[in-house]
C-alpha cells in the first residue's frame, strides 16, 4: 500500500516535492521526517517528542549552553535538550542523537549529521532513498538459458537468467518479482513469482503453456519482466483467506443483469454451470 501511495503521489505531481521519510520513534510514535541536506543537525518537534510515553522516552544527553541554533529565516530556536533516540527509518532500526526543539516547522528533520553518519542517499530523479551498498536497480528482464520444449497445456520448471535493465547481474540478496510473458505467444505465461537469484543471476520459475500446441523457447528468448522488490513490504498470503474467497465465489449466483446478458445473446452455458444460473 505504501509503494502504491508513493507512486500515485508522484503521478499526480504534487506541489510540494520535498523528500520525506516514514519514521517510528522509540517503536511507538509514527511521524514523517524531512530529508534536509541543508540542516546541520537532526531535530524533533517538541510536540512530536511529547507523544512518546514518559516511560519509553530516551535518555537525555548533555547540551552545551554555548550551542545556539537558528532557523532558515534567521530566528533563534528554543532547544529543550538532546536525546539519543531509537528510530526505524526505511526498514532499518538505528540510534541517533536528536535535538528537541519548540515550534519546529517540521515533525522531524534529518540533517547532514544523520545523512553522513548512516549513509542514506536520495535519488531526486527517481524520488527514492537508498542506503549505501543497497541495490539501485528497479526493473529487469528474463531470458531463456537453453532450448525449452513446452508441451501443450503444461507447467514446466525452467531455469532463466535474470538481468537488470542495464544488463547487470542483480545482487544475491535481492528479492525480485517476476512475471512470465512471451511477445509472440500469449499462451506462454506465469507469475507473479517472488524469487531470489543466485550469484550468477539465475532463477527457476514455472512457465505455463496454456495453448493446445507444443511451443519452443529458444536460448536467449525474452520470456518475462522483473521488478526489484527488496525494499517493498511483503506479507505472506493467508491460504484460509483465499479458500474463503474461492468458496464464496463458487456459491454466488448470477445477477439479473448478467443473466439477461447471457440469455439475450443466446450464449452457450455448460450443463454443469446451468444450475447456478437458476434458469
Amino acid at each position: 500500500m505504501f509503494d502504491a501511495t508513493r507512486e500515485i503521489k508522484h503521478a499526480v505531481q504534487p506541489i510540494f516535492r520535498r523528500p520525506y521519510l516514514s519514521v517510528k520513534l522509540q517503536n511507538v510514535v509514527n511521524a514523517m521526517g524531512l530529508y534536509d541536506t541543508g540542516a546541520d543537525i537532526s531535530c524533533i518537534n517538541a510536540r512530536v517528542f511529547e507523544r512518546i510515553p514518559s516511560s519509553q522516552r530516551p535518555r537525555a544527553l548533555p547540551v552545551s549552553s554555548r550551542e545556539q541554533f537558528r532557523a532558515a529565516g534567521g530566528h533563534h530556536l528554543k532547544v529543550n535538550g538532546q536525546f539519543e533516540v531509537n528510530v526505524n527509518v526505511e526498514g532499518r532500526d538505528l540510534t541517533h542523537n536528536f535535538f528537541v526543539i519548540e515550534n519546529l516547522n517540521e515533525p522531524i528533520i534529518f540533517g547532514i549529521d544523520f545523512i553522513e553518519r548512516h549513509e542514506l542517499n536520495y535519488c531526486a530523479s527517481e524520488k527514492v532513498f537508498r542506503w549505501k551498498g543497497e541495490s539501485d536497480w528497479g526493473n529487469g528482464h528474463l531470458k531463456v538459458c537453453a532450448l525449452q520444449k513446452l508441451p501443450p497445456l503444461s507447467v514446466n520448471f525452467c531455469k532463466v537468467k535474470l538481468r537488470t535493465e542495464g544488463g547487470a547481474v542483480p545482487n544475491v540478496q535481492d528479492e525480485v518479482v517476476v512475471n512470465v510473458n512471451h511477445s509472440a505467444n500469449p499462451c506462454i505465461t506465469g507469475g507473479p513469482y517472488l524469487v531470489t537469484p543466485d550469484s550468477e543471476g539465475y532463477v527457476t520459475v514455472p512457465i505455463y503453456n496454456c495453448g493446445p500446441s507444443e511451443f519452443d523457447l529458444n536460448k536467449n528468448d525474452f520470456v518475462g519482466v522483473a521488478e526489484n522488490a527488496s525494499k517493498c513490504e511483503k506479507r505472506e498470503i493467508n491460504p484460509k483467506y483465499l479458500s474463503a474467497v474461492s468458496a464464496k465465489r463458487q456459491n454466488e449466483t448470477l445477477s439479473k443483469e448478467k443473466l439477461k446478458f447471457i440469455t439475450d445473446r443466446n450464449i452457450s452455458v455448460p450443463s454443469v454451470r446451468k444450475d447456478k444460473m437458476k434458469l
